[in-house]
């Protein structure tokens, strides 16, 4: 870019569309003033910096990495854009492209990057953007975690769920699904999400272990649905905490476990009433002290009425 002929400087720094040269490691080069005024930067401030350490998202990368790699140039129209370090900020929308800048064997030297924000096209044309905020906020309320994931790639996650794990919602973005689940739970993971992309009835809550920035464990539950983003489906991951729920469940079946014991152990009958299903169960000692085989009752209140002496009945 440093011998560029004049005519070409002169566009470069007077254009109203952002542009950025970067490597084929997508370290920026060069930037247009437009380019770093939109970030409040000076181009200066860009240069050798990393696209991706400063704007993380997993999607847009591969898509770079595309590029190099075919020299095949990408174009997206009104593509919405979340700040991952700055979640303050509106979302935006973008019109931009990304052209290889080849060498004279035909291989990509550098990325052009060229953008125009069209979120007030957006907005004037009635498409959702107050609905996507409202979303958003609705979602970062959320006392579930929740991640939204489009062709592989995590495109949202609420604070709730890089909490869970202990990471910033830019590395929750930024990494893959194989960073975050646990080794011993990735292959029933995938299977679902395979199973779910069918079409397949998979909406059900099963539990999952992920594996936490401090490289300890968490046992949540998990629902998956397919919803459309765009004109492609997304996958939205909603994710309970339950270990507090897995104390509840383990406490009560100790308990449960102790009573079983304490009853057997013991010459006492015992018959208990569900009142909301009017059923009865009796435990095999009353059924022995009362000369009865277990098989032949009956789940009812009606059968121990039966039993009561006669002069017992009115009482």
């Amino acid at each position: 870019m440093s011998n560029t002929d004049p005519l070409l400087e002169c566009l470069f720094e007077t254009s109203l569309t952002l542009v950025a040269y970067m490597d084929t490691r997508f370290n920026f080069i060069r930037v247009n003033r437009k380019y770093a005024e939109a970030d409040d930067s000076s181009p200066e401030f860009f240069v050798g910096k990393n696209h991706f350490d400063l704007y993380p998202n997993k999607e847009n990368q591969e898509i770079f990495q595309k590029v190099v790699e075919s020299g095949e140039p990408y174009f997206t129209s009104a593509k919405p854009f979340a700040y991952a370090h700055n979640p303050e900020r509106e979302l935006t929308c973008w019109d931009w492209s990304v052209l290889p800048v080849k060498n004279e064997q035909g291989k990509a030297k550098g990325l052009l990057l060229s953008l125009i924000n069209v979120t007030e096209r957006v907005q004037n044309s009635g498409r959702t953007m107050q609905e996507a905020r409202n979303l958003s906020t609705v979602m970062e309320m959320a006392s579930d975690g929740i991640l939204i994931n489009v062709d592989g790639c995590h495109i949202y996650t609420n604070q709730c769920f890089a909490d869970m794990l202990g990471y910033e919602t830019s590395e929750v973005l930024a990494a893959g699904i194989h960073d975050l689940v646990h080794p011993n739970d990735l292959e029933k993971v995938l299977k679902r999400y395979r199973r779910c992309l069918a079409g397949e009835d998979e909406t059900d809550p099963y539990e999952v272990s992920f594996r936490k920035k401090d490289g300890s464990s968490l046992t949540v539950g998990v629902t998956t649905r397919l919803v459309k983003w765009d004109d492609k489906t997304a996958t939205v991951i909603t994710v309970r905490d339950i270990t507090e729920q897995r104390r509840i469940n383990r406490e009560l079946q100790e308990n449960k476990d102790r009573f079983d014991l304490a009853v057997q152990g013991s010459t006492v009958g015992i018959w208990d009433w569900d009142v909301t299903r009017n059923e009865v169960s009796y435990s095999d000692r009353i059924m022995e002290l009362l000369g009865y085989k277990h098989k032949d009752t009956r789940n009812s209140l009606g059968l121990f009425e039966e039993w009561l002496h006669p002069d017992d009945k009115s009482r």
